[in-house]
């Protein structure tokens, strides 16, 4: 049996007698696996406060944002007045997940003494390549123009990120050496 691409069988078995097998659309699969990752996210909500952070948080770093055009900044509440920067993107195959999934690796580089750029970026299938890209670009720029009124210094930038985020990362660095 062929499928059209986009789709995913499940339940299906050998028997004649059983239910026929449900043919479904790994984007529907897709959103509920999001929405219920969401809803984790607000009921295991980050208090940053409990790990000696404060958080700025859904700041818009592009003209005219949308809400994945956000990012939150995470700093120490005590410490030196410029620290180094980590500007982190989420994994997610560039189809689910957010910043707001991956708050714990912001608390795990804010609590190691860096100002955290946690960043949300256009996801697919609807924003395809090279959209992710430029939401990492335009996001660099912000970093560049506001963390240091975070505490930020701007000329200790490390980008990071996991899996699909570790690609933009990668990316970003290489197009930041080109004007």
């Amino acid at each position: 049996r062929i499928l059209p691409p986009g789709t995913l069988l499940v339940n299906e078995t050998q028997s004649s007698s059983v239910a026929k097998p449900q043919v479904i659309r790994i984007d529907a699969c897709l959103k509920r696996n999001f929405e219920a990752g969401r809803e984790l996210s607000r009921l295991f909500r980050c208090a940053p406060e409990r790990y000696g952070l404060r958080r700025e948080r859904d700041i818009a770093y592009r003209k005219g944002a949308r809400p994945d055009q956000t990012l939150d900044v995470y700093r120490p509440k005590h410490g030196s007045s410029t620290l180094p920067v980590v500007i982190y993107f989420h994994g997610g195959s560039f189809r689910i997940l957010s910043k707001d999934s991956h708050w714990p690796m912001a608390v795990l580089y804010g609590r190691a003494g860096f100002v955290v750029v946690n960043v949300n970026y256009r996801l697919g299938p609807h924003h395809p390549f090279p959209a992710p890209l430029e939401d990492a670009l335009a996001a660099y720029a912000w970093t560049l123009r506001h963390v240091a009124g975070f505490g930020g210094d701007p000329s200790q930038i490390i980008l990071a990120g996991e899996s699909a985020g570790a690609n933009l990362a990668c990316s970003l660095a290489i197009a930041s050496c080109f004007e």
